[in-house]
This record gives structure tokens, C-alpha cells and sequence, in this order.
């Protein structure tokens, strides 16, 4: 799987404001240029990569162990994104008998798929208490903010 940014742009969100009849229900809207990225390929490996074709109609695929962050320094080689930036997660098939090792993979041939309805915006804040707590309660790395295995909210 590779993390593909959307945009060129910096995103930002315009929260509701309750103003009677021009009230603006806010959203997510261009900023500024995108920063520079200077981190490569957003590539996460599938555990069970390499395997053949009948492998993968077999068995459900999970990308559940896939971790994100903003830590440009990252020595556990997850997927370094920009927060504030929009990216969609693209599947990788690649058509190959014989490759020794991972970079040789690129060398055959491919099929790529994305689907829109799975672009995100990345943030490292929420301004939402309600936010706040549905990551924590869901998000299997949050474990540092919950009590004994339970969230703080509950």
C-alpha cells in the first residue's frame, strides 16, 4: 500500500459558527501551498508480502498492523505523513515469479488502485472533545491514553 497525497495544497478547517441566517456550516478548505516532503515513498509493506494470487483471494486483507505519523525521525519505518495534507491510500499489485528482493518488485509489472471515497486529511489535534474520544476508544495505538485498558472517557 502506498499513501499518495491529493493536492499541492495545505488544507485547513473552517469550524461551524452559529450566526442565524448566514450561519456558515465551515468545512475543509485550501490554505497554501503544500510544504515540502521530503521523506520519499509512504510504503507500507504488507506482513504477508510477498505471496501469490490464490493467497490474497483466500484470506481476508487486513492492514490493521499499519501505523501513521508525523515524526520525520521515525526509526519503525511507518508511513511519515504532513498533517494538514490531503492523501489517499493506494493498492499495489504487482505481477512477479521470480523477484529476489523488494526493490526489484518495482522492475515488474503492476496494477494500482485508489478509491476516493478513502482520502483523509491528516491532523494531529482534534478541537473536538467528541473526536477526541472516538480515536482513543478505536485507534489500537491510542493505548497511552487509556486506563487499564479502558478509555478515560468511558
Amino acid at each position: 500500500m502506498e499513501i499518495a497525497p491529493v493536492s499541492d495544497r495545505r488544507h485547513k478547517y473552517c469550524g461551524y459558527q452559529n450566526g442565524g441566517k448566514n450561519s456558515n456550516m465551515g468545512g475543509w478548505s485550501f490554505a497554501e501551498p503544500a510544504e515540502p516532503q521530503p521523506f520519499g515513498y509512504r510504503i507500507y509493506k504488507h506482513p504477508e508480502s510477498p505471496a501469490t494470487g490464490s493467497h490474497w483471494m483466500e484470506n481476508p486483507i487486513s492492514f490493521n498492523k499499519l501505523k501513521l505519523t508525523n515524526n520525520i525521525n521515525d526509526p519503525n519505518n511507518n508511513v511519515v505523513l504532513t498533517s494538514m495534507h490531503k492523501y489517499v491510500p493506494r493498492i499495489w499489485i504487482v505481477r512477479c515469479f521470480d523477484a529476489k528482493n523488494y526493490n526489484e518488485l518495482f522492475t515488474h509489472p503492476t496494477a494500482l488502485f485508489a478509491f476516493k471515497e478513502t482520502e483523509f486529511i491528516t491532523v494531529t489535534a482534534y478541537q473536538n472533545e467528541n473526536i477526541t474520544k472516538l480515536k482513543i476508544n478505536n485507534n489500537l495505538f491510542a493505548k497511552g491514553f487509556r486506563e487499564m485498558g479502558q478509555s478515560r472517557f468511558k
